[in-house]
């Protein structure tokens, strides 16, 4: 399946990028609402892309044949199911680290900073086991295999989140979002000089 793609991804590589990058900075929004109602929607949107994912990888018929250019729907169902696993990890990332942050007692920083340095330590063990375990897995048993061994294991995660919801503290935002962000744009640009 790989290879069907390879030259019709890179021909399109500029488009892809562009929409990655508006896509990426759409999200940032996000955080604006609930963070686990959020976190919740942006999971399922990436399982919606693994199965897309998955069902194209297991159907022949989805598949162009070997160094032909993708029919309009398979080039859909493939870049359908890629953005919505890349907003679905994008938006997830976002947000847990915010929520986890809210579950720490704000005074003390040194278990704050403590929770960012295992937060995004195990983020990149995650692509660690990413990139060593599944490839070699793929390559054996097929794509199909991997993207449902990942959607087996975002259930398993979001059962996790989803066990701790009578623990969890909800920290209601206060003020508007946009004008924190207008505020940072404005330190940002008198800093400059």
């Amino acid at each position: 399946m790989y290879l069907c793609y390879t030259k019709y991804i890179t021909s399109h590589i500029k488009n892809v990028q562009l929409h990655v990058s508006t896509l990426h900075d759409f999200q940032n929004l996000y955080p604006i609402k609930k963070k686990v109602t959020t976190f919740l929607q942006f999971v399922f949107l990436e399982m919606q892309g693994l199965m897309m994912l998955a069902y194209q990888a297991q159907n022949p018929n989805l598949q162009p044949p070997e160094n032909k250019t993708p029919s309009y729907i398979q080039a859909l169902i493939l870049f359908t199911g890629l953005y919505a696993i890349a907003t679905g990890l994008g938006g997830m990332r976002a947000t847990l680290a915010a929520h986890g942050a809210d579950q720490l007692d704000q005074s003390n920083k040194s278990l704050i900073s403590s929770y960012f340095s295992w937060y995004f330590f195990s983020l990149c063990t995650g692509g660690l086991l990413a990139t060593c375990v599944m490839v070699p897995i793929e390559q054996k048993f097929g794509w199909s295999t991997s993207f449902l061994i990942l959607l087996f294991v975002t259930s398993l995660a979001l059962c996790t989140f989803a066990s701790g919801f009578p623990l969890y503290r909800y920290k209601r935002p206060s003020g508007s979002p946009l004008t924190r962000i207008i505020q940072v744009n404005i330190f940002y640009i008198l800093n400059q000089s």
